[in-house]
């Protein structure tokens, strides 16, 4: 396949209320299973939007056949140049064309075949929240992670923004507004693989409300026997010399300052720089 390739597949609507924005790479054997659910998925009113950001793995033919197949309405785009995770889940948003973008992680998969239609009815009972965060369940240790405790909108503005923000430290499972997410497109924090966080923050600091859907939405880190996932992050194995690998805490607090600062009053934002630093100290490691 060419270094850079796109296809779509439009759907009966214009503006479906879900596009399933998936930042792709190396993992196939993982998406694959990930879109046979969305295949069964029991509402129609969804796209799938895929960036590949340059997989080496030589099997990018076997998701454009399976969605050719599928009768799924998609969005396939393989990037001109090698992209990593912020780049590349900015440019599946950038596809989208529904009211929501749906984050999901390639090897991650929706909980069950009545998902999306239970979301869509919970996100239309709440008049269509601008952000939605919900629950997911990991396979590979069998734990749910509840970053939301009960079903309802939680709040907006500057201080829902502060409160929630470490609730965006795993993709799959948020949902943004489509139309909000691409107006607030920047490269400006390619290569701190938050970019969703970011995307969250200046969504609710500029005023808009925050749904938490208690309900377990996604299942996280698909299993496939003899199969590993690759991973952005991946590193060839140091020989020799301990080398520092800084953590990204504070590279964090500046992702959530600078995506709230336009919103913020000046004489607040000393008060707000502590609140997110001191969040940073007490939970080191975002839930």
């Amino acid at each position: 396949m060419n270094d850079f390739y796109k296809e779509d597949r439009a759907g009966a609507t214009q503006e479906p209320l879900f596009s399933v924005c998936v930042p792709q790479f190396n993992r196939t054997s993982f998406l694959l299973r990930s879109l046979e659910r969305l295949r069964s998925q029991s509402a129609p009113d969804f796209e799938v939007c895929i960036s590949d950001g340059g997989s080496t793995d030589g099997r990018a033919q076997e998701i454009v056949g399976f969605l050719r197949d599928s009768g799924i309405s998609y969005k396939y785009e393989v990037q001109r140049r090698p992209a990593r995770y912020d780049q590349n889940l900015r440019a599946a948003i950038s596809l989208a064309s529904g009211h929501y973008c749906f984050l999901l992680g390639n090897d991650d998969t929706l909980a069950a075949k009545m998902t999306l239609q239970h979301v869509g009815r919970i996100v239309e009972a709440h008049g269509f929240p601008e952000v939605v965060v919900t629950n997911y369940h990991e396979l590979s240790t069998g734990r749910d992670f509840r970053r939301v405790p009960k079903t309802g909108v939680i709040g907006k503005g500057i201080e829902t923004a502060i409160s929630n923000f470490r609730n965006y430290s795993f993709v799959s499972g948020i949902l943004l507004d489509r139309e909000l997410a691409q107006k607030h497109s920047t490269e400006k924090w390619d290569g701190s693989e938050m970019y969703q966080t970011f995307l969250a923050t200046r969504i609710l600091a500029g005023g808009g409300r925050l749904l938490g859907i208690a309900d377990t939405v996604v299942l996280k880190d698909i299993q496939i026997e003899g199969e590993q996932v690759d991973s952005y992050a991946r590193r060839e194995r140091v020989v020799g010399p301990i080398k520092e690998r800084p953590l990204p805490l504070a590279q964090l607090g500046r992702v959530v300052v600078d995506a709230m600062a336009p919103c913020i009053n000046p004489a607040n934002m000393n008060r707000v720089v502590r609140n997110v630093f001191r969040q940073l100290v007490l939970f080191t490691y975002p839930p």
